[in-house]
């Protein structure tokens, strides 16, 4: 796709090919590339691609609500726009956005909506679809929560934790869709193409589960699956990354909720910190710069966070689920131990590189890798900053660290603790990486007093 012409594209969906835009055949040429509808006609077309592919802000403004005015609005849902809290429009919108109704008075509407955040813990949880709050969870407020790392685009990872953890209706949906994905070899490249097209629609038919109130949290790295010789349907960091989005919006309706932790693999594709050719197809990166990934592949990726409400770190009871992990060095460098600010920080990279240098390899919570670290004047330090986290001032007491980004080959349940704090959930499981996870995945559950390591489908558990 021409780059010019994406952005005229993204800035008015409506130009014509003569005005700087795209004809028909160009915009049924991307949707069919990821794996969207062609059918319809122009302005259809334009208008499915624009808000598939379209960063924020291109087109009309969508009401945005200030973070700190929905704190203040989950703690007084009385208080009116200039005391601080949301308008009516706010107040509708949120609604929608949850589907929920959106007649009544002003009163009528606080109360509804307050309702509907309660179920989600209050100013300390996430609301799903793009307007995630504090990243403090208690898992008193779910049935269970369960996390797992590192799927690379894996479907068939994915399905298997969906079936793992219970939380989706129609499993044997997923049971036949996974069994299509991996019951044999698609070296035929037609054959590859046929069934890529049906599994969108197969996907769309798997719902959250009414009534299901587990909390899953996939820890980072969900994206970049490309490996050379290796060739599945599975293989299309895509199917997962548009099915979590509506699968977040169906689980906060029913009291559950879907998380999504940012990957040094997701910033990546924003700002290049990997070479985009060693993990994706060559159709992501920009032909006379390899290292760069396309205008159109960063678009997706970064409204993907958006969507999602991606944070880099969040507190489930005791412990802090990132990607990489925390460092004895990374609260001194950034400066803040209070864990929205650290989020912040991230979050506002999706938009501009920022200025505090936060892809730094060696301590940043998508990067670091404490299980080489046996100096045990290191490992308290790392503790000693794990346990300095806040809330807006108030210590959490964080104990543990649940992290991905690094591929534990040894997962014995009685080996899972290591330096007396950290839990894995990074178990290579995409069969590009190991060939014992073909037919089963591995992932954790978090209670208060406890993580427990679980296989699937063979289930087990050691709380530690």
């Amino acid at each position: 796709m021409n780059s010019k012409r994406f952005r005229n594209f993204c800035r008015d969906p409506n130009l014509t090919h003569r005005g700087g835009g795209f004809n028909v055949g160009h915009l049924r040429t991307e949707l069919a590339r990821r794996h969207l509808p062609t059918e319809g006609r122009r302005s259809v077309l334009s208008d499915r691609l624009h808000k598939a592919f379209c960063p924020q802000g291109t087109g009309p403004a969508p009401v945005q609500i200030d973070e700190v005015r929905f704190r203040r609005f989950c703690t007084d849902p009385s208080l009116t726009y200039r005391q601080g809290g949301l308008n009516v429009t706010h107040l509708k919108k949120e609604l929608q956005r949850l589907e929920l109704p959106v007649t009544g008075r002003r009163q009528e509407l606080a109360k509804r909506l307050a309702a509907a955040a309660d179920r989600w813990g209050g100013p300390g949880s996430p609301r799903g679809h793009g307007t995630a709050l504090g990243p403090v969870f208690s898992s008193d407020n779910f049935a269970n929560v369960f996390v797992v790392g590192d799927l690379h685009g894996d479907l068939s990872v994915y399905l298997r934790f969906l079936l793992a953890t219970g939380s989706c209706q129609n499993e044997q949906k997923i049971v036949e869709l996974l069994e299509e994905i991996t019951s044999r070899e698609f070296s035929d490249e037609i054959a590859l193409r046929g069934i890529r097209d049906t599994i969108p629609g197969k996907l769309a038919g798997i719902k959250w589960k009414k009534g299901c109130k587990n909390l899953l949290i996939f820890n980072g790295d969900i994206l970049d699956n490309h490996r050379p010789g290796f060739t599945s349907p599975a293989m299309d960091d895509t199917y997962p990354m548009h099915h979590l989005v509506g699968l977040q919006q169906e689980a906060v309706r029913h009291g559950g909720g879907v998380v999504h932790i940012i990957g040094n693999h997701e910033l990546s594709n924003l700002w290049s910190t990997l070479r985009c050719t060693d993990f994706t197809p060559p159709d992501h990166c920009q032909l006379d710069n390899p290292v760069e990934f396309t205008i159109a592949r960063k678009s997706l990726v970064r409204k993907f966070l958006k969507d999602m409400g991606s944070r880099v770190a969040v507190a489930v009871d005791q412990s802090l689920i990132c990607h990489g992990g925390i460092s004895p060095t990374f609260i001194d460098r950034i400066g803040t131990t209070d864990l929205n600010k650290i989020n912040e920080l991230y979050t506002d990279a999706l938009d501009r590189k920022p200025e505090v240098s936060l892809f730094n390899r060696g301590d940043d919570l998508t990067w670091y890798r404490p299980f080489g670290v046996h100096d045990r004047e290191k490992i308290k330090k790392t503790r000693a900053a794990l346990a300095s986290l806040t809330d807006n001032g108030a210590r959490l007491g964080l104990t543990s660290n649940v992290v991905a980004h690094t591929i534990m080959a040894d997962t014995a349940p009685n080996k899972m603790r290591r330096n007396g704090y950290l839990y894995p959930c990074d178990f290579g499981m995409s069969s590009v990486f190991h060939e014992q996870y073909v037919d089963s995945i591995s992932y954790l559950s978090i209670t208060e007093s406890t993580v427990a390591y679980h296989t699937y489908p063979d289930p087990r558990s050691a709380p530690h």
